[in-house]
């Protein structure tokens, strides 16, 4: 059996730490690294595949995405709670579309409420409920007229929420979404760069034909926000319903790009 000299075995040590930090300093800055720590990221909150929904448009969306180089996520609608919107702030995505409900008041006044899946409970997240930032909303059952009741979250919500929307763009694809500015702006203040929503009530086939139209021109093509709103119009036209169209918030963000 050989022994080795403690001054030996230093050295070995010693050589074997400075391999190690060299190797692991390669792996810290190769282009792989930089490429996943870079990548870009969308989530589609898909609430309305409970009552609407609609397979053929998150295909299409989730490939008109990838296909410019975003990772995507995807919320289908049992899993859109009140703290998965509570997380969306935290996630680092670059675009956020909410394929979720939302309602003003019967009398059509502010704030507006977007729909969760959660079946409302009195006794669940009685600080929101305390806040205003959540509470209870309903569906009004067409074949029972019975009304369903479920958490809702106020425009507040997203501004209180922890994390920030770091430069994102925020796609309501529910009704109202820009009736007024209130959830707009929550989401700029909390550090969005866009959102784009609908002037009106809007129905789910029109808003899915018109935002698969605006992520093409926006998304994939690189079109500044507004020439995107005139060409998705230009394809979808208006609401067949309703005579709603898309819009955005802040108004001087004319010349707004994706990757801006």
């Amino acid at each position: 059996m050989i022994y080795l000299k403690t001054k030996h075995l230093l050295f070995i040590l010693i050589f074997i730490i400075i391999i190690l930090s060299f190797t692991l300093s390669i792996s810290v800055f190769s282009p792989v690294h930089q490429a996943f720590s870079n990548q870009k990221k969308a989530v589609i909150v898909d609430q309305l595949s409970l009552t609407f929904p609609n397979q053929s448009f998150v295909i299409e969306a989730k490939a008109i995405l990838e296909q410019s180089g975003y990772s995507v996520d995807y919320i289908q609608g049992e899993n859109v709670t009140v703290r998965c919107y509570q997380n969306l702030a935290s996630q680092n995505y670059n675009i956020i579309i909410l394929r979720v409900y939302s309602a003003l008041n019967p009398d059509r006044s502010g704030p507006l409420a977007l729909f969760t899946s959660e079946p409302y409970d009195k006794n669940k997240y009685v600080l929101e409920q305390l806040l205003d930032l959540a509470g209870r909303i309903f569906y009004e059952n067409d074949t029972t007229d019975k009304k369903e009741y479920y958490f809702g979250v106020s425009p507040k919500f997203f501004f209180q929420t922890k994390g920030s929307y770091n430069n994102s763009t925020v796609i309501l694809m529910g009704c109202d979404g820009l009736t007024y500015s209130d959830v707009a702006e929550a989401f700029i203040k909390k550090g969005a760069k866009l959102f784009v929503g609908f002037g009106g009530p809007v129905t789910a086939s029109y808003s899915d034909a018109a935002t698969l139209s605006f992520l093409k021109h926006f998304v994939k093509e690189g079109l500044w926000v507004e020439k995107a709103r005139v060409m998705t119009i230009a394809d979808a036209g208006s609401d067949p319903i309703y005579d709603t169209t898309l819009w955005y918030y802040p108004l001087n963000a004319d010349y707004k790009r994706v990757d801006d």
